[in-house]
């Protein structure tokens, strides 16, 4: 009886969806070691990959037109005379091992590829589109941690005796190089209770508000919700000159409207924007005037776009997860906090408690109140891009005018500063150009001292010879 050998000599194998085209090509041998030509076979195949062993199976041993062709075609060739159809067979099952071991390494590499190209697509998808999950805040360092800011620091003697020299009443926050140099209080944050001002007293912080105004803009921004360069009609439609005033002239106080007139009856944000659209515009806009009335529009917007008031955005998206504990909105049951500072006034050289001003009208622009440490967490996030993008940090300090205002900063020559004023209450607040320091004074003497500006350059110069 003869017998036969097959050498599989190439073997292809394409797919795609449920397709396979299965090409082999193979020399067979008889019992006498006689050879036959190479000759190819070529198969499609429409099955999808776990039925593909059972249709190979059909296709090379059980299909009678494959069997035959091939039993005459050997004959032709004169290999194995007395072949039969059960020695076709055997070959042919033959084949179908080598098929078989073929395609499931075909399988496996098509799965590898698959997954590959997935991961490759999700990576680029999530490259391209902007996130708008919650920005990642960096936690403190060690040395910078919740509990350094209870204890009060003074590793700066120098600074400490300028600060008393210059009869400073509030708290001082100095950081350089990641390191606390100096958290002290100083004088008194309650005459009447002789309560003194510490490292964690709270202040009113006024227009500094405006920073966290602007910051909330320009997390919108990176959201893709607003732009900068957008009318101001968009937002709020019958605004007069609405489609000549923008967003970005709103923040710079460039936008030209005429304002309004602060007074002690309770009001509302709508009522506030109602009033300052009837007022109109007092200039066509580029020109620069500083006015709150810019960022109470602002504070609407915020509502409109964020379907949330001003308040409720800030909590969410910045006291809450930069973790500011001494941080929050002015109301009367605030003030009976034994950590709450009062405000005082000189007059004719002496301390007086000046009327509080209506607090509903410093919606978004005074009526926040918050500690020194806290206003450092904020500056630190600020300068370290983490509330929102660097594109964003570069419009907040580029000035939108001569007067160096960008976006609720200033951008002088030695520091990023916001001020706030609010009666009986006063503070600066700064951070280098290389957000390697931060200084923070808070003061609760509202007319105390002269010029904030001297004396932060006077501590710079000081802390020049701190390591």
């Amino acid at each position: 009886m003869s017998w036969f050998k097959s050498r599989l000599k190439t073997c292809t194998i394409n797919f795609g969806h449920d397709r396979w085209l299965i090409q082999i090509r193979v020399r067979i041998f008889d019992s006498k070691y006689r050879k036959s030509p190479p000759f190819s076979i070529c198969k499609i195949i429409n099955a999808p990959h776990e039925n593909l062993c059972k249709c190979l199976y059909n296709t090379f041993t059980l299909e009678p037109f494959r069997i035959v062709y091939n039993e005459r075609r050997i004959k032709r060739q004169n290999v194995g005379g007395g072949t039969t159809l059960k020695d076709a067979k055997r070959l042919w099952l033959t084949m179908l091992f080598i098929l078989v071991t073929a395609v499931g390494v075909g399988l496996t590499l098509r799965d590898q590829l698959q997954r590959h190209v997935k991961q490759t697509q999700s990576a680029m998808k999530h490259q391209q589109l902007p996130s708008k999950r919650e920005p990642k805040i960096e936690p403190a360092k060690p040395q910078e941690s919740q509990s350094v800011k209870r204890l009060e620091v003074n590793k700066a003697p120098a600074i400490d005796q300028y600060l008393n020299l210059l009869n400073f009443s509030g708290t001082a926050l100095i950081v350089k190089n990641q390191h606390v140099v100096l958290n002290k209080g100083y004088g008194l944050a309650n005459l009447q209770k002789k309560l003194s001002n510490t490292a964690t007293t709270r202040y009113l912080i006024g227009s500094a508000e405006k920073a966290f105004v602007a910051t909330a803009i320009l997390q919108l921004v990176d959201q893709g919700r607003l732009k900068l360069d957008d009318s101001i009609s968009k937002t709020i439609s019958d605004f007069p000159n609405g489609q000549t005033i923008t967003v970005r002239q709103l923040l710079n106080h460039t936008s030209g409207i005429t304002g309004r007139q602060q007074t002690n009856v309770v009001t509302t944000p709508q009522a506030m924007l109602a009033e300052i659209e009837r007022n109109g515009i007092q200039r066509e806009p580029g020109v620069w005037h500083y006015l709150d009335a810019n960022y109470i529009v602002l504070a609407n917007v915020i509502s409109k776009v964020g379907h949330q008031n001003l308040h409720q955005y800030l909590q969410q998206h910045v006291i809450k997860p930069l973790g500011l504990t001494s941080t929050g909105f002015y109301n009367d049951n605030e003030v009976q906090d034994p950590s709450f500072s009062t405000g005082y006034k000189i007059v004719n050289r002496q301390l007086q408690v000046p009327p509080k001003p209506e607090f509903s009208q410093l919606y978004g622009v005074g009526d926040m109140f918050m500690s020194t440490w806290d206003m450092y967490q904020f500056d630190r996030a600020i300068s370290r891009h983490q509330l929102f993008s660097q594109a964003g940090y570069d419009e907040m300090i580029r000035p939108g005018s001569a007067s160096h205002y960008g976006m609720g900063f200033y951008n002088d020559p030695g520091l990023i500063v916001s001020h706030g004023v609010v009666d009986g209450w006063n503070v600066s607040n700064g951070f280098t150009h290389d957000g390697n320091t931060f200084i923070v004074l808070f003061s609760n003497i509202q007319n105390n001292i002269a010029s904030f500006g001297r004396v932060n350059q006077e501590i710079l110069n000081r802390l020049s010879t701190i390591q």
